[in-house]
Order: C-alpha cells, then structure tokens, then sequence
C-alpha cells in the first residue's frame, strides 16, 4: 500500500476535467491545487503581486531566448514556470499527497513512483455544451472559449515538457468523459486509482 499519493489531471477545456480532479481529491481526502490555488503559492514565494502572476503563467515565451524545463531565461513568464514547478516537486518531496490540475504535473513528477496521471477529452459538442452551462455563453462563443483555452494549455505544456500535451504515451490513463459522463468516469479512475495504490 502506497503511503503518498499525488494525482495529475490533464484536460481539454469543457472536458469536466477540472470537476473530476475536485471529487477524486474528495474521495482520497488529499488536498486539491489547480491554477488558481499554484498561482497564490507562486505570488507568495516571488513576491510578485497575484495579478502579474495571473498574466504572465501559461505564457512562454521566444524559444530564442531560452530552453524547455531545467533551462530557463530570466524573463517574468519563465521565473513563473520555473517557481510553480519548483512548488509542485517540493511538495512531492515532502512526501505529501495531493491532485494537481494541469501545470505539466504528469511530467515534472514522472519519476515520482506515487503519482499517478489522467488526461481527460471528450466529444466536441459534449464539451461545448457543458461550456455553454458553466461560463454562461452561447454556442459560439464556447467554441472559440474551448479552442483558445486548450492552445494556450498545448502551447505551455509543449514549450515546458518532452511530452506532447494530450498525448497518451504521457499520461497512464486517457478517459473521454463524453462516454460514461462524469460521475461514472470518476467511478472508472477511482477503482485505477485504488488499484494502483495496492500496487
């Protein structure tokens, strides 16, 4: 039986991705981090304010200037990158369990024997429509939502990894929670889980 447990969720935008880390972090009882929550310990260790945070994550910059992970230039977006991935491995470290919602958490932890990776898609209208619900828009306008958010997230995690954003050779499970809908595809990568604790 496996004492620490980490947990990294990648996903499309509109997947539920973001809802299935929340309710395996409940049914695990570890502690939940998705950008918002990194981007308040990123502040707090640069001592830059939360806004300038906010505006330079996900934001790489020029490969002119620099390299991918361990080789970073001293620019504001990859000092960001550089210090939310330094959070994440310390945490790891410390032996503490938790599910990280994206920042390239399958891949800066994959020599973490206690972490375990989903990457979750789904059907194009499936996502639109669950977008539709959640932000308030109209059909287009999720459509445009959905396809920036998700270059953004694959531009990021491509700049910053080896691996390819979405990519199932990167991850140990890929679910489209189009198929089984959300609580039975936390149902599916709960039993994963379980069994890979006992592992």
């Amino acid at each position: 039986m496996k004492k620490q447990l980490i947990i990294t969720i990648g996903r499309e935008s509109g997947s539920g991705g973001h809802e299935v880390a929340k309710q395996l972090s409940e049914a695990f009882r570890i502690p939940f981090y998705d950008k918002e929550k990194i981007q308040q310990l990123v502040a707090k260790e640069t001592g830059y304010e939360l806004e300038l945070v906010k505006k330079m994550d996900e934001k790489p910059v020029s490969r002119l200037f620099s390299r991918r992970f361990d080789d970073f230039s001293t620019s504001v977006p990859e000092h960001v990158a550089r210090k939310t991935f330094e959070i994440v491995q310390t945490m790891a470290k410390e032996g503490k369990s938790f599910v990280l919602v994206g920042r390239c958490g399958e891949y800066i932890l994959r020599d973490n024997p206690n972490m375990v990776s989903f990457f979750i898609n789904g059907k194009k209208e499936a996502k639109i429509k669950r977008l539709i619900e959640t932000e308030g828009c109209d059909a287009h306008e999720a459509a445009g939502l959905m396809k920036q958010r998700d270059a953004v997230r694959k531009t990021y995690h491509n700049y910053y990894c080896d691996t390819k954003w979405g990519d199932s050779r990167g991850y140990n499970l890929v679910i489209n929670s189009s198929v089984l809908g959300l609580e039975k595809s936390v149902k599916v990568l709960t039993n994963f889980v379980e069994e890979f604790m006992e592992g």
